[in-house]
């Protein structure tokens, strides 16, 4: 059955990448095949600006390099053993996503995406970031989440067009120097970090609205005169840190956009369709899908199939159905075994 399975599947890949090719469509959506490999013929698809692989198993990224038009490629949840160097030759890539892989490091290369805007690597345990990353001028967002880094690279505060930062669940003690610099900064995630008092730039970041500092090991708080300029920050969570317990009872009636409970921050969290769009920060999410470019952006082709390509799909499915039930049946057996 699972051979069955496999034989109808792959079929159905190479169907749908037939008709991309025939209609010369720039949006192929291949996530949720089961696939182990990029297939080959996509290679020269020259013509494509969005390239959907999320959920396979794809352990490597083959040379990509004649996609020269793409501009968006997801890549999150597969079997990437490393970061999958072959997409820095991807000169006009805007959006990556490699979230939910096995990426302990950004390597150098990073540098050479010069229009990237785009960057999720998040559950990856990722413990490293190369400098080289300061040449991504372009970089709007940048998620890197439930991983293992301890420092951030200097170089990160040249990036002054960064909009949209998460860094939540690390090792982060501190910040770098210059992390004041990124002066367009709306949204900072540091939450479920080691930071031991609230950075010393927060008050002079004017464009910031939202930062989420909960579950540090913050012991005080700013001066009176750094906590006046941080009253334009619509939200500034600090719960969960010891310094709320060491703070004036009123404290926090007087400084109402610093919150100290998840509730509080629930109850005053901005509602602009930026900070609508925040799925780092303010609620907790399983998954990364979120992250990626939202469903009504993915090409509905797939859904126009030839009347060849239907078959292969009912059979594809038919089978998976099949495979699933025994896979659920062996280890069921399995577990009642060990018992």
């Amino acid at each position: 059955m699972i051979k069955a399975y496999d034989f109808f599947n792959e079929r159905y890949v190479r169907c749908i990448c037939g008709d991309v090719l025939d209609s010369r469509a720039n949006i192929l959506n291949l996530s949720k095949h089961s696939l182990k490999e990029v297939p080959e013929m996509i290679r020269e698809y020259s013509f494509l600006v969005k390239l959907y692989l999320h959920v396979n198993e794809i352990s490597t990224l083959p040379s990509i390099s004649n996609l020269t038009n793409l501009k968006i490629l997801t890549l999150d949840f597969n079997q990437l053993q490393e970061f999958p160097v072959a997409v820095c030759s991807l000169e006009n890539l805007r959006f990556l996503n490699i979230s939910h892989n096995n990426i302990e490091e950004i390597p150098k290369e990073i540098g050479e995406l010069k229009f990237l805007e785009v960057l999720w690597c998040n559950h990856t345990g990722l413990m490293s970031i190369a400098e080289e990353i300061g040449s991504c001028i372009t970089l709007d967002t940048l998620g890197a989440r439930g991983n293992k880094l301890e420092t951030l690279p200097e170089s990160i505060c040249l990036l002054e067009n960064l909009r949209w930062i998460s860094f939540e669940s690390n090792q982060i003690k501190n910040l770098p120097n210059q992390f004041g610099a990124l002066t367009q900064l709306d949204h900072l995630n540091l939450k479920d970090n080691q930071l031991q008092s609230i950075p010393k730039c927060v008050p002079y970041m004017r464009s910031l609205q939202c930062i989420s500092l909960n579950n540090n090991r913050i012991h005080e708080l700013p001066s009176d005169t750094d906590l006046q300029l941080m009253s334009d920050i619509k939200v500034i969570n600090i719960s969960n840190n010891p310094v709320c317990e060491l703070v004036p009872d009123n404290f926090f009636e007087l400084h109402s956009h610093i919150v100290s409970s998840e509730k509080a921050t629930r109850n005053n969290r901005p509602t602009s369709s930026a900070e609508e769009n925040d799925l780092e920060s303010q609620r907790d999410n399983n998954s990364d899908f979120e992250n990626s470019v939202r469903s009504s952006e993915i090409n509905s082709e797939e859904g126009k199939l030839r009347m060849s390509n239907f078959i292969f799909y009912r059979f594809r499915n038919f089978f998976r159905s099949i495979k699933n039930v025994l896979t659920s049946f062996v280890h069921r057996f399995h577990n009642r075994s060990s018992s």
